[in-house]
């Protein structure tokens, strides 16, 4: 669906859907990897410049924004 709607997302190549003992359900996405990839939360461990975390961020809100606007939710966002 978000790749659908202009979404840059990985590849799924695999979801599981499952019933949580404090949840009513629960799901799995797995997507390939991507080869140029980082973690954010090692990227901003690493203490960059200010001007690159701000590329970063914005990058981020700019995905953030696209998700919003298509009506795609996640209580972790």
């Amino acid at each position: 669906y978000l790749r659908a709607e202009g979404i840059p997302t990985p590849e799924v190549v695999g979801i599981a859907i499952y019933r949580d003992t404090w949840w009513p359900r629960r799901s799995d996405v797995l997507t390939r990897e991507l080869p140029a990839g980082a973690d954010l939360g090692a990227f901003l461990r690493s203490d960059p410049p200010a001007d690159e975390r701000r590329a970063v961020f914005a990058v981020i809100a700019e995905l953030l924004h696209a998700l919003a606007t298509v009506g795609a939710w996640h209580a972790d966002l």
